[in-house]
């Protein structure tokens, strides 16, 4: 059973799918953001490279700043923020150095501190039908 702190902070239908969508198309890229299965560990010694929030209806874009500030401090290098009602994902690359890529004007999104390219059409695909 699902307890209700857990309920409160569950992520809507379109912010779960952005997740899917967004994790198959990083970890297929083979690239240095994921680390080796066969070297599992339960504490890391180094920040990850990319850090990506999506944005939920109960999140403020402040609050998520916040976390982009600090997380410049600790040394990742890249912070995304996506924003499925929108179509949108702005690229950090400093705390106040960004790019907006939005899918009626961009093919993609492309993060030059990683060196990242997803296309958009990959990310943000037809809404899905209602159940």
């Amino acid at each position: 059973m699902v307890d209700e702190e857990e309920l409160k902070n569950m992520g809507s239908l379109n912010h779960s799918f952005t997740q899917a969508r967004l994790t198959a198309l990083l970890s297929s890229d083979e690239s240095s953001l994921f680390p080796d299965p066969m070297d599992d560990m339960l504490r890391v010694s180094q920040m990850p490279l990319l850090a990506v929030e999506i944005i939920s209806t109960k999140q403020s874009i402040n609050n998520i700043l916040a976390k982009f500030k600090a997380y410049f401090e600790l040394g990742i290098k890249s912070c995304w923020l996506v924003t499925p009602a929108f179509e949108s994902i702005t690229v950090y690359s400093g705390y106040r150095n960004f790019r907006l890529f939005d899918v009626r004007r961009d093919m993609e999104v492309d993060d030059e501190v990683l060196n990242i390219h997803l296309q958009f059409d990959r990310v943000f695909r037809n809404k899905v039908a209602s159940f």
